[in-house]
């Protein structure tokens, strides 16, 4: 239905980011994406799908409504990753902060990417690292491979180390609101 309505692009555009801005939300406070999301993704819209999501989730979480993001979104999505601040990640999610914010988050995009070459190519899952070790992938559980699998990972961040991560591991970076000029010179 929804690639029968004709919009103007600017139109299109907007119905996109308001979509997303609501589906964003709503993954702050549910588990799960809602099956509506199809009906987004499969809008004829020119221009890309961002998800951001917090750290709090399991990289296992992540992967899997990743991979379902980007089959729906025909190659569109990038997936946007964030620390969160640490009064956020310990008294809201209710979860440890680490000693090593970029070390977690460096973890995280490997375990992510371990995952999604374990179902696109069939490689044995066997991510270990300091803060996941992620070794099991029955066949019940396998998402198995999809057409658009490279998903572009976007980092936020405000300090050098998660720039330099931003330019090691992914494929882009989004400076805090707050910053100025000078700041992303020098970071």
């Amino acid at each position: 239905l929804m690639r029968e309505i004709e919009l103007k692009p600017s139109r299109r555009l907007g119905l996109l980011l308001a979509g997303m801005l609501l589906l964003a939300l709503a993954a702050l406070y549910i588990a799960e994406l809602p099956g509506s999301l199809q009906l987004l993704l499969r809008m004829t819209v020119t221009g890309l799908g961002v998800w951001v999501w917090q750290r709090a989730r399991s990289p296992a979480s992540l992967a899997y409504a990743a991979w379902d993001i980007a089959a729906q979104s025909e190659g569109r999505f990038i997936l946007g990753l964030g620390t969160q601040v640490k009064a956020h990640i310990e008294r809201r999610f209710g979860m440890p902060w680490p000693e090593s914010v970029t070390g977690k988050l460096r973890e995280q995009i490997l375990a992510l990417r371990a995952f999604w070459d374990c179902w696109q190519n069939g490689t044995r899952l066997n991510y270990r690292g300091e803060y996941y070790k992620i070794t099991l992938m029955s066949p019940f559980f396998h998402a198995g491979p999809i057409e658009h699998p490279d998903i572009p990972i976007y980092i936020a961040g405000v300090n050098t180390g998660l720039a330099k991560l931003a330019g090691e591991l992914c494929e882009g970076f989004h400076a805090h609101p707050f910053h100025s000029v000078r700041y992303l010179r020098e970071v």
